[in-house]
């Protein structure tokens, strides 16, 4: 099963329900398996969500092995179904 690491901002200056865009796409992957990212770990995707335009989540000290996700508005979590749906499709195995 192919790991995603989330990683939130911390939420001074939300401009939408981070949480619950994450439960939604968690509900449409139930083939990955999220989880709070942390150091320690790498991941196979990174998702690092930002509630405003200033995306001052850091990330840096996050290992992540294929592509890394920053979101700052809600609309950006399509981009993720988008990938997600295509990856699902093309392997067939997730």
């Amino acid at each position: 099963m192919l790991t995603v690491g989330i990683k939130y901002c911390g939420g001074c200056n939300p401009k939408y329900d981070r949480a619950k865009k994450v439960q939604e796409l968690q509900k449409h992957c139930p083939q990955l398996c999220f989880s709070y990212a942390v150091p320690a770990q790498t991941y196979d995707f990174l998702i690092v969500i930002c509630g405003c335009h200033a995306k001052c989540a850091s990330h840096e000290k996050l290992s992540v092995q294929s592509k890394k996700f920053i979101l700052y508005e809600e609309q950006d979590f399509e981009q993720l179904y988008t990938f997600f749906d295509t990856l699902n499709a093309s392997a067939g195995k997730l």
